[in-house]
């Protein structure tokens, strides 16, 4: 039984291959509804080179990759139950959504009806609604929520770090003056560059966000509390020397930054940026445009 559902889905899959050449093409949704009419031993006469030869025409005609991925599915479809290989289709090869209806159940002929919809909008859709779910939509940095959920992930990873991460909180000097003389959409514009800035100045694997206004934060894992004093300066300075010109003006800020690292004590992210934004405030206080760093509480030994 499992060796007919695979030769099924065999011809499910030489069906679909060919329908994604159309589908490729249009943007409207396809509804595409293929009804075939095979017995059991015709099932079992479908053979792979079926497969590889309609691989080949995606690969000359469409997709190299597409291809390649359909000749990794076909080679292993034997292994997989029909949920599985209707995934591995989902979800390696299109966003399609794939449903069969069996209309005949005797045993000499199968009468199958195969629905293959085009699923791209929609999931486009739903993926649009994630990213901006946690991403600020002027930089493209995190936003709080993003932010949050991200802090979060590596206060639970804080013990078991060689060495400590550190979170970087970022608080603009004289960006008001900016976006009053210069403007809103002046002041969106550095708002923007700074943001580049930022991720220009970090690795792959650290995590810049924007809170809100003109405070930015960036969570730096595993980095160790001496890399991320001199980062924090480096990115001071950057901030210092990025002008924007209008009307033969000059606009700029500073950076007034408060580091701290994460601490498994922290039973939130709500300690940890209070930590960082205590060094921003003493920043202020000694005269802006300054890193302090804030030490993290002491680890409390286990009784």
């Amino acid at each position: 039984m499992r060796k007919t559902i695979t030769q099924w889905f065999d011809s499910l899959v030489n069906r679909a291959v060919l329908l994604v050449v159309v589908v490729t093409v249009l943007t409207a949704v396809i509804v595409t509804v293929v009804s075939v009419q095979v017995s059991r031993q015709e099932l079992e006469a479908q053979t792979r080179a079926q497969v590889t030869t309609i691989a080949s025409m995606v690969a000359l005609d469409v997709d190299q990759k597409l291809a390649e991925r359909f000749l990794v599915l076909s080679n292993v479809a034997e292994s997989l139950t029909m949920e599985e290989i209707t995934f591995e289709l989902r979800a390696q090869l299109l966003d399609v959504e794939l449903t069969m209806l069996r209309l005949g159940r005797d045993t000499l002929n199968e009468r199958l009806v195969f629905v293959l919809r085009d699923d791209r909008e929609r999931r486009q859709h739903e993926e649009k609604l994630s990213w901006e779910a946690t991403h600020d939509t002027l930089t493209g940095l995190l936003n709080r929520r993003g932010f949050n959920d991200t802090l979060t992930k590596w206060l639970l990873e804080a013990n078991s770090l060689t060495r400590p991460s550190v979170m970087m909180l970022i608080d603009l000097n004289y960006f008001k003056p900016v976006n009053d003389r210069g403007g809103h959409l002046l002041g969106d514009d550095l708002l923007r560059r700074l943001a580049r800035c930022f991720t220009d100045a970090v690795r792959q694997s650290d995590f810049a966000a924007r809170l809100g206004g003109d405070e930015f934060a960036i969570i730096l894992p595993a980095c160790g509390i001496e890399r991320a004093k001199k980062l924090a300066e480096d990115i001071r300075v950057s901030v210092g020397g990025l002008r924007i010109e209008k009307d033969d003006v000059s606009y700029g800020v500073t950076a007034s930054i408060g580091l701290t690292e994460l601490s498994a004590q922290d039973s939130g992210p709500r300690e940890t940026v209070a930590r960082a934004d205590k060094g921003c405030y003493a920043a202020k206080a000694r005269g802006r445009n300054l890193v302090v760093t804030v030490p993290a509480p002491p680890v409390t030994a286990v009784q």
